[in-house]
């Protein structure tokens, strides 16, 4: 009886001790904290799903790294996650095509991010203010992995010809 009496007395004690902060669950990181989490080189996987609302157009895995900078500069390089026809050369019936990775669907140059607060989540926001990228819900991080969710729509096309697209992209530590 008296082992079942000590086990229920520091059971207690053992679930107080856990940490918010590794379970990734609770995250309330400051942004200096964050930078300071995700700095250096990362092996990552992850999915893309990109839909027009109709049709699926892209619906792949890939692996790849990503490296954080203290400065909040980021390179990110991975397996092909899909090709599109580029434009064709004048005078050629030649069509180019681009290889698209996980460094495109982050953002253009410059390759920066930034950490945005909103409805108590906080978010990576790759790209500047005058050329934005993908906005990732930092869904948790931990020293030792982080998962990053893109859900959002994007417009983009011309004015006078707007298109949507819904982008879904994860980006998770190995």
């Amino acid at each position: 009886m008296s082992k079942f009496m000590l086990i229920l007395m520091v059971s207690p004690l053992m679930v107080s001790c856990s940490s918010n902060d590794e379970s990734g669950n609770d995250i309330s990181y400051t942004s200096e904290e964050i930078v300071q989490i995700l700095t250096g080189k990362w092996e990552i996987h992850g999915h893309v799903t990109v839909s027009d609302g109709t049709n699926i157009k892209v619906d792949n895995d890939y692996t790849g790294t990503i490296e954080f900078k203290a400065d909040q500069s980021y390179n990110a390089k991975s397996s092909v996650i899909n090709t599109v026809p580029g434009v064709s050369v004048a005078g050629s019936n030649k069509v180019y095509y681009d290889d698209l990775d996980i460094q495109n669907y982050l953002s253009g140059t410059p390759y920066r991010y930034t950490i945005l607060r909103k409805n108590s989540n906080i978010y990576l926001a790759f790209g500047s203010s005058n050329n934005p990228g993908s906005t990732f819900q930092i869904v948790s991080l931990t020293k030792k992995s982080f998962k990053l969710v893109e859900d959002e729509d994007k417009a983009w096309g011309s004015v006078e010809k707007p298109q949507y697209s819904h982008y879904y992209v994860t980006i998770i530590s190995n």
